[in-house]
């Protein structure tokens, strides 16, 4: 899997959460885009963040994953994928 497509299934994975709270992706999310600041994620979107990621990637993710101090843009989440694969 290329960075391309682990980006384009991270991203679902956030429309999928953002859904949760009826909002939605900005027109623009690259791998700056900061989870919390500009997506405004709080601690429990950032938690179930693990549920949609593990089925767009058929990959077990904890929730601690996705709330440690080290993922905190969508980049974070991308090289987050890239190490389990």
């Amino acid at each position: 899997m290329n960075e391309r497509e682990i980006m384009e299934k991270v991203t679902a994975s956030l429309q999928t959460v953002l859904e949760l709270d009826d909002w939605s992706l900005p027109e623009e999310v690259n791998r700056d885009t900061r989870l919390s600041e500009d997506l405004g994620l709080d601690s429990y979107d950032r938690a179930i963040l693990s549920s949609p990621l593990s089925k767009h990637f058929q990959l077990n993710f904890i929730e601690e994953e996705t709330q440690s101090e080290g993922c905190l843009t969508v980049g974070d989440l991308c090289d987050l994928v890239a190490k389990k694969l």
